[in-house]
């Protein structure tokens, strides 16, 4: 092989895209080619044929440290430069021949993300903490390419899809409802994406995150999915989900209005359409008081221990006393002593 000196760093003109941009994870190569064919420059007894690769060194500083290859030479004396990164960034190249650099370095080379990898990409799931049923779950997905390095892009689709659900009643009625809802992802730049759901009730749900493949169309499961989380019960009124007033603070409403009219601070209100046909169907007529079965000149027949009875006899003052559970009898007769219909 032929011997270093000083003139060779001059005797080579590189060339090719490895020199300005590469791709994490690719292999990125670049071509060393004699000034003068076989003949290099300042030193005409030394062809290029005769110079070993080994004399050539790459290297990469940035991010990480990487060292190339350089492979040759073919019969025009020319050689090939390769090297592989694999974290995103800027880097300077440096190529040197022995102990000298080359005369056209330094370059800057710029290393991009790779294309978004399912096995790779994050998902915060802290918007899924500590909420409610009807509440909005937020999900965030961070796009990384099989590197783990960031992908910047807003061009990627997430599509979410939420199962589970919870035991609903009581006893021989409960039931497992289940609930299945389907979301897709909206960026937020910075190459994070979000998605936004609500589930309808309380329970155990998980949920499966899908990344769209802008080549294929195919889509694949995160490797971070599925993410499981639980719901507790909404503090709203289950019927009343429009989220308007419930019927004690219409209540309440209605008794100030009632208030405000009887001062003569307000005008009357007018009844609205539930009101007059409520007084329709009633027909105008006094509503019985609370305690009008105990006023009932008849027996009235009673459910006790699986069999139906009738009383043997009806006490004046309204009470059964056969037929009628222990606690019942207990119970009535407490109402009538704060009623003062009974003093014994």
């Amino acid at each position: 092989s032929a011997s270093v000196d000083e003139s060779l760093a001059n005797a080579f003109m590189l060339s090719g895209r490895g020199l300005r941009e590469c791709v994490a994870g690719e292999e990125a190569e670049f071509d060393l080619t004699p000034v003068q064919g076989e003949s290099l420059a300042l030193s005409k007894t030394i062809k290029a044929t005769s110079i070993d690769s080994g004399l050539f060194t790459v290297e990469l500083r940035g991010p990480q440290f990487i060292t190339g290859q350089v492979d040759g030479p073919t019969k025009d004396g020319h050689f090939r430069a390769r090297y592989r990164p694999f974290v995103a960034g800027a880097y300077v190249l440096v190529v040197k021949i022995g102990r000298f650099v080359l005369q056209q370095c330094p370059f800057s080379v710029k290393c991009t993300p790779d294309v978004t990898c399912a096995e790779t990409c994050e998902i915060d799931d802290f918007g899924l903490y500590n909420k409610k049923a009807g509440d909005d779950l937020k999900l965030k997905i961070i796009t990384l390419d099989a590197q783990r390095n960031k992908n910047y892009s807003d061009e990627e689709s997430f599509h979410v899809i939420c199962r589970g659900g919870s035991i609903q009643g009581k006893g021989r009625m409960a039931k497992f409802k289940k609930h299945v809802m389907e979301a897709d992802s909206k960026p937020l730049g910075d190459g994070i994406h979000q998605v936004v759901f609500k589930v309808p009730l309380e329970g155990a749900y998980s949920v499966i995150v899908l990344h769209t493949d802008r080549q294929t169309g195919a889509r694949n499961e995160l490797e971070a999915s599925p993410v499981p989380f639980t719901c507790a019960k909404s503090d709203r009124d289950p019927n009343n989900e429009d989220g308007g007033p419930n019927a004690a603070a219409v209540s309440m409403k209605n008794l100030m209005q009632k208030a405000m009219v009887d001062s003569g601070t307000d005008e009357e209100r007018r009844p609205n359409f539930m009101e007059r046909r409520l007084k329709k169907i009633l027909g105008d007529k006094d509503i019985e008081p609370e305690d009008h079965i105990l006023k009932q000149d008849k027996p009235q027949p009673m459910f006790s221990a699986g069999l139906w009875h009738k009383p043997n006899y009806w006490e004046k003052i309204g009470i059964y006393t056969v037929g009628t559970p222990l606690r019942r009898v207990q119970y009535e007769v407490m109402e009538m002593h704060k009623k003062g219909l009974r003093k014994d």
